[in-house]
């Protein structure tokens, strides 16, 4: 019985759970962050270098590939490498979504 109420339990039925009875996004951001190794996300800094971090946060503020490149003193092509790693470790496949992700695990500010 255990294992069938560990099977029927989801993200869901604890991210409700959290969201109704919580008040305060500090202590819902450092719940979903303690949920989100079980679930599958990525965690900061999920291994991703100093450069790779630089590169999101260039890149979130508005930032082209040529300008990161120019800001931190490397070629177009590396810092474009530096923010395709960071998706991959992100566990995405889009610009957006890496921006999202590492916005919501506070790895770029809002």
């Amino acid at each position: 019985m255990a294992a069938q109420s560990f099977v029927s339990y989801s993200f869901d039925d604890e991210f409700s759970t959290l969201n109704a009875n919580i008040n305060g996004t500090h202590f819902l951001l450092a719940a979903l962050r303690n949920l989100a190794p079980k679930h599958g996300f990525a965690l900061p800094p999920v291994g991703l270098t100093k450069r790779e971090i630089e590169c999101l946060r260039l890149i979130a503020r508005g930032s082209s590939d040529r300008e990161v490149g120019r800001k931190l003193g490397i070629s177009q092509s590396t810092a474009h490498e530096h923010f395709e790693t960071a998706k991959k470790k992100l566990k995405v496949s889009t610009r957006a979504e890496a921006i999202a992700i590492a916005v919501s695990l506070a790895i770029v500010a809002p």
